[in-house]
């Protein structure tokens, strides 16, 4: 949703100041700001939160019973061994069976032999465990996420660089200084989970300060354009709307995100009481000098999580939940009679199908309308209020306040049961989501169609080479005189109707030979009538 803000001001940026130069300057600082502000929720707040994850996880090895750490650390080593040896000989094409077969093994038990005469292991076990733990973890979330993610949105792998490579000197620190225990490995934990947890919060709090400047960035460039062009309202209401989207992509994903992270840790915190250390022996380093009213005591590991999942969400989680609870259910009371007649849609078309289908576009259009109400409350109130208000909160004392705890834990609880039902279920909801799968094609498709990356594979082109290919082949085909189709008349619908208008435009600036007759009978100007009279020009404001 993120990239479907940035490309609404691209194209407010491409349309506008072609017609008035006097007005770039303005458009740009917004579109900028707007970048920015997007890349820092999509990429520095995901990364922060998955290596706060990595090291929530490094104090699960603690679990491990202490007569079993040598074998395990022992195990690890040639485990590695044995992959990095298979990796040379795949790579040199070996042929030889007694070398496949033999040589792992070979460099696996002379690999421990001479790090026992070494005196490697004498490091410590919890120590090498937490190395061999954060690598695993870290290759692991390497392959499964940052690699993919960068794929559909470049500058991942770089700001996983700027993050990480600090962390992993100071985790290197805290090994050298914290005891070779459960306790000293679980403290390095609790260490690591509070500078990042400092680096998510002031993240958070440059993503606020960003979010009011691009919104004072739209009003500024709003304010000129109905300066300088006072006579066309068209070109002010497109604008208008494209700021609105562009304020929804933020605010959306970025409450959504919050909430869910929360939760998230809610669940985690929950799950994890039975794994952790239940002594009380940690005593924050810097969070109770950051916020004043963070506890300053002794913690046991669980309690110091489940302090600072409920010290972040702040009592100001009570009123989004109310506002979410809202929106969704203005959401429903507009979708469920679309959704019923998805399912059961009718056999026949009839005068009262007709009037039907109309007063159900009536009550969609006023569920759109409603569902308007509730978004801007989102961007008005909720966000101030998320930043701000918690902010000032950290001040007050809350020790009688057990909302936010009770919230957090239904909220976690709901996941978790969602996750099991998901996973259980697998490919049998197919069969019971009815209407409402058909309701999140429909949601996707805008995302899906807008994305940029890979730029080798993206939707949009996939798209358009099989939609090409189609009326090649039309244009192409002949009958049994010889003859081609005098017409090749284009129905579309909703998307369908975007793509449609994309792709003919495409074809009108980049000549095909194939369809050269194409080409010069393209009606591009009705096609325009066409998607603004149709309610997804709403999404497509300056698509003209």
């Amino acid at each position: 949703m993120i990239s479907l803000g940035d490309l609404v001001l691209e194209f407010a940026y491409d349309f506008y100041h072609q017609k008035q130069d006097s007005y770039q300057k303005s458009l740009k600082y917004w579109q900028r700001s707007q970048l920015w502000t997007g890349n820092l929720l999509s990429l520095f707040i995901p990364i922060l939160n998955l290596v706060l994850l990595i090291a929530a996880f490094l104090s699960l090895p603690v679990n491990i019973p202490e007569a079993y750490l040598p074998l395990l650390v022992q195990g690890i080593i040639i485990i590695i061994l044995v992959i990095a040896t298979g990796l040379f000989l795949l790579k040199q094409n070996n042929k030889n069976f007694w070398t496949w077969l033999l040589l792992p093994l070979i460099v696996s038990i002379l690999g421990i032999f001479l790090l026992r005469i070494s005196n490697f292991f004498a490091i410590g076990y919890y120590r090498l465990i937490a190395i061999e733990w954060l690598l695993t973890l870290g290759f692991t979330c390497w392959i499964l996420f940052i690699k993919p993610y960068d794929r559909h949105n470049p500058g991942v792998i770089k700001v996983s660089k700027i993050i990480v490579i600090p962390l992993l000197s100071l985790t290197v620190l805290l090994l050298v200084i914290n005891s070779n225990s459960a306790q000293g490995l679980t403290q390095i934990s609790l260490n690591l989970i509070e500078v990042i947890y400092l680096l998510l919060f002031f993240a958070w709090l440059v993503f606020n300060i960003m979010y009011f400047v691009t919104m004072a960035l739209s009003c500024i460039a709003i304010n000129k354009l109905k300066q300088s062009n006072p006579s066309n309202p068209t070109y002010l209401l497109n604008l208008k709307k494209a700021a609105w989207t562009a304020r929804l992509s933020l605010a959306v994903p970025a409450i959504l995100f919050l909430f869910l992270t929360l939760t998230l840790w809610q669940a985690l915190a929950n799950i994890g009481v039975s794994l952790l250390l239940k002594e009380e022996f940690y005593k924050p380093l810097v969070l109770s000098i950051v916020f004043p009213k963070f506890p300053d005591k002794t913690f046991t590991a669980a309690d110091f999580v489940q302090n600072l999942t409920e010290f972040s969400a702040s009592p100001v989680a009570v009123l989004v939940v109310i506002v979410f609870l809202m929106a969704l259910i203005i959401a429903l009371w507009s979708l469920v009679p679309g959704i019923v007649a998805d399912i059961k849609p009718p056999n026949t078309a009839t005068d009262q199908d007709s009037s039907d289908s109309e007063a159900l576009g009536n009550w969609l259009t006023n569920g759109f309308i409603a569902m308007i109400y509730t978004v801007s409350i989102l961007l008005c109130l909720i966000i101030p209020l998320l930043f701000l208000t918690g902010f000032i909160l950290y001040k007050v004392p809350l020790e009688d306040w057990n909302g936010t705890k009770t919230i957090l834990n239904i909220a976690a609880g709901v996941l978790t049961a969602s996750a099991t039902s998901l996973i259980a279920l697998g490919d049998r909801l197919n069969k019971i989501s009815f209407g409402l799968r058909g309701v999140l094609d429909v949601a996707l498709d805008v995302d899906n169609y807008l994305r940029l990356y890979p730029k080798e594979d993206n939707p949009r082109a996939r798209i358009f080479a099989r939609y090409v290919s189609l009326l090649r082949y039309l244009y192409q085909w002949r009958d049994s005189d010889n003859q081609p189709y005098d017409k090749i008349i284009i129905i579309s619908h909703s998307q369908g109707t975007v793509i449609t208008a994309d792709l003919l435009r495409w074809l009108k600036a980049e000549p095909d030979d194939d369809l050269e007759r194409l080409q010069s009978e393209l009606p591009i100007s009705v096609d325009r009538k066409i998607i603004f009279h149709h309610a997804i020009a709403k999404i497509y404001p300056l698509k003209k």
